[in-house]
């Protein structure tokens, strides 16, 4: 009996060994190589995310999920206004591209039906209206444009949209009938007679959009008479009726064709779906659109003449880069209600990858990304620059801990170093009450010079940008990277910028000096309200000024380099304004507790941004030493050639002649 009778423990003990064994049968190498996804709830996800901020030393759970919620709204925040400014950038040109694909719409219905009254085919039956966007060379940025090009299009034109690019083809001509049947015809065509259709033989582009128009036909007239309507016009390819039926129809919508990278698009296999898509014209409304990254001049060197004789082309151009570049400066990086930055190393960084490298404001959104998350895993007080809460209520709950981590921050020890009163240092030192509204006075501080900083140098942006030369720059992130680097008054460039400003002519200074003083107005922060309407007051004197107070009255004053009336009221202009400048666009480094705010890694940006192709044909065509091979040296040795940083001739064909060797 004891035999035949088990004991429960041990029956449960074999069963979670054979769960374990299934577990670990289930387990291969290929799992190890191959990513299957799993679907994974908003709160384990969170519950992932919150782990990767690990409670730091001297720090609880509690502290770390406070972190955590700091990133999360600051991250948010950051892309919410990164998005917003990628659709105001593309709104425009897709407006004007779904209104040039409406307006090739309305042109073929009219040439269509006057078609029936004339002998010879119209202007637009027997060319395809193709819309070329040059969109530059910030490939990462080409998917998120057709993305949104595709979304307009279906819901304001047309449906029946077929996106194509060069790994459609990678089979020629097959693979690409392939891929415009999946997308044009799967999606509006029962499963059953997709799989009839893949078993005709010689499938080409006419024959399936024939098929798709007769198949669209039957679908739009009435779900009853579908199935009778489907077997007639299926046995009749030329039925005439249709035809007409299709000429008459006034909300025909065409069918548009996007290549997306028409630079890395197979010309020849182009021509032929051009070549195919020309016949149908007479009886189907069709719309090219072809994505650019250089000039339209690549048109004309990829498509031959007769390819492009069957194309009515125009052309539609991306706001370039650098002046979106100003935008998320402006908007992103100095935006008063975020309280995270970047010091002067880390924007140096992310504005040379994206001005050198690749135009990328997607690649750039990442590098922001990767620094917020820096910032904010490894920084323990990073939790104070949470835009979205009070600061005495921050400050408050700080635990003795913070207060000492407070205490250790570089900042905060140059200011201590800096008291006179050893009494008050030992008290800032050692009690943390009378450290607690210290601590609220500085990052009040802070966050009224994130308040005052934008404004100011708008206001220099306008002073000095036209400048003969522009000593300090004529782009808005390089104004705020001088701001970065020092006091910008101290400069050299500033200085040399100011002696210009100095001779202004009256009407410039004026106009000037109002845009300025819109800008004061607007501002958040009281001092500089105040400051604009003492500006605003000696604006007005300047303006009462007559044109004959420019010039001296006599030869006498004029050798006695007295200034008129214009000369000291401009004076008086300048003078305050320089005033304001020192005043409140003070350097970061004498803000106590600044590191709390700023991030300044960039060698940990390097390490972790995706290297780009280009980066490393920048870096060769700059360093071409780096990449010779050691046995090259022997040139040096025996026949006394130094390679230089010139030399990059000489390094590509030294590389290419080792590649080819190997």
């Amino acid at each position: 009996t004891s035999q035949n009778t088990s004991c429960p423990m041990a029956d449960n003990a074999d069963e979670s060994q054979e769960e374990e064994q299934k577990e670990s049968a289930t387990v291969s190498f290929s799992q190890g190589c191959v990513y299957s996804p799993e679907k994974v709830s908003v709160q384990s996800r969170f519950l992932q995310d919150s782990a990767t901020f690990a409670p730091l030393r001297g720090e609880t759970k509690e502290d770390s999920q406070r972190r955590y919620c700091a990133y999360t709204n600051t991250w948010t925040h950051i892309k919410q206004c990164m998005d917003e400014l990628l659709s105001q950038q593309h709104d425009a040109l897709l407006q004007q591209v779904v209104q040039f694909v409406e307006t090739a719409k309305k042109q073929w219905i009219s040439a269509a039906s006057s078609h029936q009254s004339t002998a010879l085919l119209p202007f637009h039956l027997t060319m395809i209206p193709t819309a070329s966007i040059i969109a530059g060379m910030s490939f990462s940025d080409h998917e998120v444009l057709y993305d949104r090009l595709c979304t307009r299009l279906d819901t304001e034109v047309t449906p029946y949209i077929v996106m194509l690019g060069s790994h459609d083809c990678s089979s020629g001509m097959g693979s690409l009938v392939k891929e415009v049947h999946k997308q044009l015809i799967q999606d509006w065509i029962p499963d059953r007679s997709i799989s009839q259709h893949k078993r005709v033989p010689g499938l080409t582009i006419s024959t399936l959009l024939s098929w798709h128009l007769r198949k669209l036909q039957i679908s739009e007239t009435s779900p009853v008479e579908t199935g009778v309507a489907s077997k007639a016009s299926e046995g009749n390819d030329d039925n005439s009726a249709n035809k007409k039926a299709r000429m008459k129809e006034p909300n025909h919508r065409p069918i548009v064709f996007v290549i997306k990278d028409f630079d890395a698009f197979p010309s020849p296999l182009l021509e032929d779906l051009i070549v195919s898509l020309k016949p149908l014209l007479p009886c189907q409304s069709l719309v090219l659109i072809l994505g650019l990254a250089t000039s339209p001049t690549s048109l004309h060197h990829s498509l031959t003449q007769s390819a492009m004789s069957a194309l009515h082309i125009e052309h539609f151009r991306v706001q370039p880069s650098v002046s979106l570049l100003n935008t998320v400066v402006d908007k992103v990086l100095m935006n008063s209600a975020l309280q995270f930055r970047l010091k002067d190393k880390a924007l140096n960084y992310l504005l040379h990858h994206f001005l050198y490298l690749n135009f990328s404001i997607t690649e750039l959104q990442k590098g922001l990304q990767f620094a917020v998350m820096e910032h904010f895993i490894w920084q323990p007080l990073s939790f104070l620059c949470d835009g979205g809460s009070s600061v005495t209520e921050m400050v408050s709950s700080m635990s003795c801990a913070q207060f000492e981590m407070a205490r250790s921050v570089p900042s905060f020890q140059k200011y201590i170093e800096s008291l006179d009163d050893p009494v008050r240092q030992l008290d800032l030192l050692k009690d943390d009450l009378k450290l607690q509204p210290l601590i609220v006075k500085f990052l009040t501080d802070m966050i009224e010079h994130h308040k005052s900083t934008p404004v100011l140098l708008h206001c220099l942006y306008i002073l000095t940008h036209s400048l003969p030369g522009a000593p300090l720059g004529c782009q808005m992130y390089e104004f705020y990277y001088q701001s970065l680097l020092g006091d910008i008054t101290d400069s050299v460039d500033f200085q040399s910028a100011w002696k210009f400003v100095k001779v202004m002519a009256k009407l410039e200074l004026e106009e000037s000096a109002t845009k300025c003083v819109k800008l004061l107005k607007k501002c958040s922060c009281p001092q500089l309200v105040e400051t604009a309407k003492i500006l605003e007051s000696y604006v007005h004197e300047l303006a009462q000024l007559s044109d004959h107070a420019k010039i001296p009255v006599s030869k006498a004053a004029r050798k006695k380099k007295q200034p008129n009336e214009f000369e000291k009221t401009r004076a008086k202009i300048l003078d305050y304004l320089l005033e304001t400048i020192r005043k409140y666009l003070r350097y970061i480094d004498s803000f106590p507790l600044h590191e709390l705010f700023y991030f300044n890694q960039a060698s940990w940006l390097k390490k972790h941004l995706n290297p780009v192709i280009s980066n490393v044909i920048h870096k060769a065509l700059s360093n071409p030493g780096l990449y010779i091979p050691v046995c090259l040296l022997y040139m040096r040795q025996c026949f006394c050639v130094v390679i230089g940083t010139k030399m990059h001739a000489f390094c590509l064909t030294a590389t290419s002649y080792l590649s080819i060797k190997c």
